[in-house]
């Protein structure tokens, strides 16, 4: 990821933004056909598209979210610390706890 040699971060970003945004699954394919070079040949466009499902599972849906959920915990920590967020504040550290959104209030 970020601290290998390569500039694969960047095309990780780019992919991450991409899937948020909710691209598609028919552009993202596109796009990677496109930046892969394949052409028309269908063993290499089909290894495109292999490679970009691997991106997905591996790399988005599994080390980047596991490194930002961690990220954002060492953030509340370090927030808490220096009295920058509330103990008592039910909504933040539920979210941070859980990993899901905190809902906004009734009021």
């Amino acid at each position: 990821m970020i601290r290998s040699e390569t500039s694969s971060y960047k095309y990780y970003a780019y992919l991450a933004n991409q899937w948020m945004r909710g691209t598609s699954l028919r552009e993202l394919v596109a796009n990677k056909i496109q930046w892969s070079k394949s052409g028309s040949d269908v063993g290499k466009v089909n290894d495109a598209i292999r490679d970009l499902f691997a991106d997905l599972e591996d790399q988005l849906r599994y080390k980047y979210v596991k490194y930002t959920r961690l990220y954002s915990e060492v953030l509340r920590v370090v927030l808490l610390e220096r009295g920058l967020l509330s103990r008592r504040c039910s909504r933040c550290t539920s979210s941070w706890n859980t990993g899901q959104r905190p809902r906004p209030s009734s009021t």
